[in-house]
């Protein structure tokens, strides 16, 4: 019988997980901890981040429409809710709403 699919779990088991990978990004860029994935959950199912995981955008795509959702002032709104359930406070250097030139080193 052929083999009809293959499954891989790559979330750090194939490759490294790309969590860590928000991390770095974020302390690389001055980013408050989490701000990342907070943008991700954010945006949900249609995020440009879910869409090219499921190769829906093409790379220069993602790293636009990926931009465009960092720096949407909701989402500073959404990291402020996001950090008040979990109990915390904002960080010591609060960011604004505009970060664009702290996020635009997505696109190289």
């Amino acid at each position: 019988m052929a083999i009809k699919a293959v499954i891989f779990d790559i979330g750090g088991v194939v490759v490294s997980s790309p969590i860590q990978g928000t991390y770095d990004f974020e302390e690389k860029h001055g980013l408050p901890h989490n701000y990342v994935n907070a943008s991700i959950m954010k945006q949900g199912p249609q995020g440009a981040f879910q869409r090219f995981e499921k190769g829906q955008l093409d790379l220069d795509t993602f790293y636009r429409e990926f931009e465009r959702e960092l720096n949407d002032p909701a989402i500073l709104e959404y990291y402020q809710e996001f950090l008040r359930v979990r109990g915390k406070g904002l960080p010591p250097s609060p960011i604004t709403t505009t970060t664009t030139t702290t996020t635009s080193a997505i696109n190289p």
